[in-house]
């Protein structure tokens, strides 16, 4: 089994480390700066109508850019024409940033398609099979992660859930079994990260007790940290600077707090 101790060293700053003077949300400054800091980075992707990976969080281009449409409708060469929550940076490419990266911190890409993979994965697959650092591809998607798993069976895969209460469109059925990490057989991960609010949950805790690393998304404060981490192994954060996991549940620890454990 591959050593995945990375996964759980650093915490990883939730679409770089962003913010009013490090840039914005997925954007290279912010990037630049959870580098520098020596956190982790978890980012997005998004496929092109040129088949080209962006790193860009949203479906719809009007809450970060101010304009119509999808980034799907969009090639490369129309990025360099957007503006990201106002700011002079525009949404990256994929490969843009892991030249920045370079393997210096870890990396957590993760998949936005709720649809059939295909291109995305295929195009995802390319970049991170040939990238020299640690990363690991993430979906809420159980069949973007086995595609992922034929396509580059060396790569680790996270799979992301929650109790996908707010999820109205999703089926009674197909709720409860992701809600129960059922879809596991599907995707085949090696970690599994969880909205930390609904913790704890007896399949994730079965999962950890088996060897999975467990993240917890999106912990914004530090006394949330504390509490996320009885249940985890590291987090995916913003809004503060947190040291390390190893750092934080031994403070607990002295200060008669839970343990991963618990």
């Amino acid at each position: 089994m591959r050593c995945l101790d990375w996964l759980t060293s650093v915490p990883f700053a939730h679409r770089g480390l962003h913010g009013p003077d490090t840039g914005p949300e997925n954007s290279l400054p912010a990037f630049a700066a959870a580098v520098a800091a020596g956190y982790g980075i978890e980012c997005d992707v998004r496929l092109l109508a040129d088949g080209q990976v962006v790193v860009f969080h949203d479906r719809e281009l009007s809450r970060l850019t101010g304009q119509s449409g999808r980034i799907a409708q969009l090639t490369s060469a129309d990025l360099p024409r957007l503006s990201i929550c106002g700011t002079c940076e525009h949404p990256p490419l994929l490969s843009e940033v892991l030249s920045l990266v370079a393997g210096r911190v870890p990396l957590y890409v993760e998949i936005k398609n709720r649809g059939k993979p295909g291109r995305l994965e295929q195009a995802v697959a390319r970049l991170l099979s040939g990238y020299a650092g640690p990363v690991v591809a993430a979906s809420f998607n159980p069949w973007s992660l086995a595609r992922m798993a034929a396509l580059a069976p060396e790569l680790p895969r996270c799979l992301i859930a929650c109790d996908f209460a707010d999820e109205s469109e999703m089926g009674g059925l197909r709720r409860f079994c992701y809600a129960n990490l059922l879809h596991v057989a599907v995707a085949r991960p090696q970690c599994l990260a969880y909205d930390w609010r609904g913790l704890p949950n007896p399949a994730a805790r079965l999962l950890r007790w088996l060897g999975l690393p467990v993240l917890l998304w999106t912990v914004r404060a530090g006394e949330d940290m504390v509490k996320a981490l009885r249940h985890g192994d590291n987090i995916v954060f913003e809004g503060f600077l947190p040291a390390s996991p190893v750092a934080i549940k031994e403070q607990a620890g002295h200060c008669g707090g839970g343990t991963a454990q618990d």
